[in-house]
């Protein structure tokens, strides 16, 4: 399993509320560079909320998150963008009239130097063939599976040193969200440290080195994914066995 001595993302008793109500209770997760782990729990147990709190969209209430041994909880949105530290949002969110280069050219805004960007699109069409195929057509006519790789793709084109994945299997068939989980389990091979929210536990914690199951905005269970997959509680409660 991937580790280091310290790990790349740490976080400690965090806690976000909205308004009076509190969405995450003393979170404390940690990432480790070249990891890939799985974040599973039901609908509202705060998944999404943790990814929004760790790229800046949603404020922490109390708790620490510190990245590559820096504490950023103050750190606005865009500044953790700049660290490394990249979402791929929930439900796509592609900019349809757009061509699927452009939208990754997009991906790449915080970054100079176009010959190593031209590059990286390469790279990309070579992860994702379908896009290289399409990469003049609007991003809005992909189907939906296709959409899911351009905004992965988007996301790898800010080159960052750690990808948050939110539900990247939400609303695709069956066969479309294998085929997107075996392209994150080749970015996990590639190197790219990776913390992915997912409904479907199976498939997530069957790809992850570790994993966190969130319950009601807290950590009820952790360990290797192939711990939390044998887990007779999580097998009961997430994977319908």
């Amino acid at each position: 399993m991937p580790n280091s001595a310290a790990p790349l993302l740490a976080v400690a008793e965090l806690d976000v509320h909205y308004g009076g109500i509190q969405a995450l209770r003393g979170v404390a997760i940690e990432v480790h560079k070249g990891e890939l782990v799985a974040l599973v729990g039901n609908n509202g147990a705060g998944k999404s909320t943790l990814l929004h709190a760790l790229s800046g969209i949603v404020e922490a209430s109390r708790g620490s998150i510190r990245f590559a041994g820096r504490d950023i909880a103050a750190a606005s949105a865009d500044a953790r963008v700049r660290m490394g530290i990249v979402q791929v949002p929930e439900a796509r969110q592609v900019f349809g009239p757009l061509s699927v280069e452009d939208n990754l050219r997009l991906g790449a805004f915080t970054r100079h130097g176009a010959a190593q960007i031209a590059r990286d699109i390469e790279r990309t069409y070579a992860l994702f063939p379908v896009l290289a195929e399409r990469r003049r057509q609007a991003a809005g006519t992909l189907s939906g599976g296709q959409q899911q790789m351009l905004a992965i793709g988007r996301g790898l084109m800010a080159d960052p040193r750690l990808l948050l994945l939110d539900e990247p299997s939400m609303g695709l068939a069956p066969n479309v969200a294998d085929e997107t989980f075996e392209k994150i389990g080749d970015l996990k091979g590639a190197g790219v440290t990776i913390l992915l929210v997912e409904q479907n536990a199976s498939s997530a914690l069957y790809i992850a080195d570790r994993g966190y199951v969130l319950e009601t905005g807290s950590v009820a269970l952790k360990g290797s994914g192939r711990e939390l997959l044998a887990d007779e509680a999580v097998r009961k409660a997430y994977l319908g066995m």
